[in-house]
């Protein structure tokens, strides 16, 4: 349960699995796994049958992301530092690319009507993520927020009061992260971190 009692084990290999997200309607859990030599995302009913593998390829397929209805998944292909932005019908048809590569894109998240995603990258170059939008179909790619070196901002959730509004009254909550480094350059620690919601159309500065 939420109280942490009655807990179950879904999976039982040696191998790695993460990044679980459950689906709109609780009765599929999305999530990694390196059981097949790389990450693959992997999908299985709620009591952990009727596991598929969901992708195949010799890449690194990361940060699975439903749709709010459920019918598609979004996720991030990593071919070293640079990743692209994927996404598929729920049952793994029409797979295909949306986005060019960017350096570090994570955390893919859906609008609450199912059209865009926005998710995080370096757009700099600085070593550091910024926060990105982009259309489902792949158009309309625009930065939403940038911050000084040694910050950044990773994607969290996205919040409407009605999913029918068009993008009115949304709000992004991500978290707004600076480093701290020594002497030498080199990141020792988190400064500190905070969450912070912002209107979909402003800048997170």
């Amino acid at each position: 349960g939420v109280d942490g009692a009655n807990s179950v084990r879904l999976t039982t290999t040696p191998f790695t699995d993460t990044m679980p997200v459950w689906s709109p309607d609780g009765q599929q859990i999305a999530f990694v796994s390196t059981r097949t030599g790389n990450a693959d995302l992997f999908v299985m009913g709620r009591d952990g049958s009727q596991l598929t593998q969901f992708t195949r390829d010799g890449a690194d397929d990361l940060f699975p992301s439903w749709t709010p209805v459920g019918n598609r998944l979004a996720w991030v292909r990593r071919n070293g530092t640079q990743r692209t932005l994927w996404v598929a019908n729920a049952d793994g048809s029409n797979a295909r690319t949306i986005s060019c590569a960017l350096p570090w894109l994570a955390h893919p998240v859906w609008s609450p009507d199912g059209q865009r995603l926005a998710f995080d990258y370096d757009a700099s170059g600085d070593g550091w993520n910024d926060l990105a939008m982009i259309n489902a179909d792949g158009s309309g790619f625009r930065l939403l927020g940038s911050l000084a070196p040694r910050q950044e901002l990773w994607m969290g959730s996205w919040y409407t009061d009605d999913p029918t509004s068009g993008g009115k009254g949304e709000r992004l909550l991500v978290t707004r992260v600076e480093y701290f480094l020594d002497a030498s350059g080199r990141v020792i620690d988190l400064f500190g971190s905070t969450q912070k919601f912002f209107p979909c159309c402003e800048s997170a500065a």
